[in-house]
């Protein structure tokens, strides 16, 4: 590291000469960091009477934090030989520098081994305590995760001990993103304790000698358990493309000793721009999943990742046990293309209190970030039930539009008694928490009344023109009967998901999903040769289904808008 020079000055103020009786340099060192401390400069002998000589220490520090030693000069004078004095230095991060260069990519880190390039600031320089590795539960009751999300150990920061306001922070490696095309940071955080402090994660782009760009801030509790999940923080880097970045986390304790919060399994991952899409339309494409890509599995086999073919996150299933069933059966595929099968209790519901996703007598899939409700499209057919208003519940396809709280959210698409802010709905979207305590409930759209579905397919909720409300179709039908509390309509955006519950409600989906889609933006609809109709086509044609009203089809078209059948 870079070193620093202090001078000092002996003064002879006897009536005699002193003379420096050590050997050349005539000034040894001990103590514990006796090594980080070197003469630069010589002292001269003897020192006449009534003068003084000059010597220089350098110190380069050997470690981070207090560097202390004994500075000893053996002499001529009885009553100071040897004299000593006490010399101290402070190691700190340099800051400009790149120790560590991550080059290539995916990395992952979960903290199994140690801190993994991850350093600690100095305590009483630029932070107040350091960030902990833990592979049980945190040593404060009612504060900070069960268990880690990847792996044994995880990071936190142990708040018995400091102060309100103090704070820990941690370092990244440099991570290069020169050549890279869309990087995303992912890392999973525990805030739970009622005396939460603040998470911050925040970017340099300079080496770390400034954290200017704050990516994540969250203040107070958001999990309600040490059981609950863990909740991913993704950010898209593609605005870093070409620079090189670091990455703090930043724990700020709150109140009082629980504010115990949580970091796990980080990655830095990096995703071609997608050459193929549904209908061709690859601008904005964010989620895709199909069956007949990405898994690699036979018949009858558990679906444990199901692999997304866009820039989200793939499926995954939370916890052993829980994993649908890939079907490639004559008696399960759709137009003879396989399926992913859920198989879940419909005709009643439950909540999941603590928010954990743990129940092994459910099938669910979940994803960590990519999905947008500008538009969605899912392509379902029920299992053992026609879907009706009143046959009973399945949430299908849910983001989180609020990851600052565990919530009963069900951002997206479900079937049945969906939401509370409805009566009668058959297919329904809504966005985010039903609220009975807020003026008209919160957003929906729906098809209300008598409909019954038995058959395959597509369902697209989508954005109006004007950005103002949800649109909902089936099989290219317009079947809304019913909006709700238009004012609360908005967006959520590159949010975490799941296929076959939501949020806080367990399981409940009971049918067979072959291909789920989500782009970032309202895809073109002027005629029937533009995006929209070239996705619902593609998704048509290959599972045998009929697009128009009353059983009249409209034109379909290849993915560059020409009609192939009218």
């Amino acid at each position: 590291g870079t070193s620093i020079v202090r001078t000092f000055t002996i003064y002879n103020t006897g009536n005699a000469d002193l003379n420096l009786t050590g050997s050349s340099p005539y000034i040894s060192f001990s103590g514990a960091n006796a090594s980080d401390f070197s003469v630069s400069v010589i002292p001269n002998t003897p020192v006449s009477a009534n003068h003084s000589t000059i010597f220089k220490i350098k110190f380069t520090a050997g470690g981070l934090g207090t560097r202390n030693a004994t500075l000893s000069i053996a002499n001529n004078d009885s009553n100071e030989n040897p004299y000593n004095f006490s010399v101290r230095g402070t190691g700190t991060l340099a800051t400009g520098i790149c120790t560590t260069t991550i080059n290539s990519y995916p990395y992952t880190e979960s903290f199994e081994s140690g801190f993994g390039g991850w350093t600690q600031d100095v305590n009483g320089v630029t932070d107040n305590f350091n960030w902990s590795r833990l592979n049980w539960i945190t040593p404060t009751s009612n504060t900070g995760p069960n268990s880690a999300k990847n792996g044994n150990y995880f990071i936190f920061t142990e708040s018995d001990g400091p102060s309100t306001g103090n704070y820990a922070n941690l370092q990244s490696p440099c991570f290069n993103l020169t050549g890279l095309t869309n990087p995303r940071l992912t890392l999973f955080q525990h805030m739970y304790g009622s005396n939460m402090g603040t998470l911050k994660v925040e970017l340099s782009t300079d080496n770390g000698t400034n954290y200017s760009s704050v990516l994540f801030s969250q203040s107070g509790e958001i999990q309600n358990s040490g059981n609950s999940s863990w909740i991913p923080i993704s950010v898209d880097l593609s605005p870093y493309v070409g620079q090189t970045v670091k990455i703090r986390l930043q724990g700020i304790r709150g109140s009082g000793s629980r504010s115990d919060m949580a970091i796990d399994y980080v990655t830095l991952t990096d995703r071609a721009d997608p050459i193929y899409a549904p209908g061709g339309v690859v601008s904005d494409l964010s989620l895709w999943l199909k069956a007949n890509d990405g898994l690699g599995l036979s018949d009858g086999q558990s679906v444990t990742n199901w692999q997304d073919q866009g820039l989200a996150s793939d499926a995954k299933v939370h916890t052993s046990g829980q994993e649908p069933t890939y079907r490639d059966n004559v008696n399960k595929n759709i137009n003879f293309n396989p399926v992913i099968e859920f198989d879940n209790t419909y005709s009643s519901f439950s909540i999941d209190s603590d928010y954990s996703h743990n129940n092994t007598s459910t099938e669910f899939l979940t994803g960590d970030y990519g999905y947008y409700t500008e538009d969605i499209f899912i392509v379902i057919i029920p299992d053992n039930t026609n879907i009706t208003s009143s046959f009973g519940f399945m949430d299908v396809i849910c983001g989180d539009s609020h990851l600052d709280t565990n919530a009963t959210d069900t951002t997206g698409i479900g079937f049945g008694d969906f939401t509370g802010r409805i009566s009668n709905e058959v297919i329904c979207y809504a966005h985010d928490t039903y609220q009975t305590s807020e003026s008209g409930d919160g957003y929906a759209v729906a098809q209300t009344g008598s409909a019954s579905y038995d058959n395959v397919g597509i369902i697209n909720t989508r954005n109006n023109n004007a950005n103002t409300q949800q649109e909902l179709y089936y099989n290219a039908n317009n079947i809304e009967t019913l909006q709700n509390d238009v004012a609360e309509y908005m967006n959520t955006d590159d949010t975490r998901y799941w296929i076959g519950r939501s949020e806080g409600w367990e399981a409940t989906t009971n049918a067979r999903i072959p291909e789920v889609i989500s782009y970032k933006t309202r895809k073109n609809d002027s005629d029937l040769t533009q995006e929209r109709n070239r996705i619902q086509s593609y998704l048509a044609l290959k599972y045998g289904i009929t697009l128009g009203t009353n059983g009249t089809s409209q034109d379909y078209v290849n993915s560059d808008g020409t009609v192939i059948w009218d």
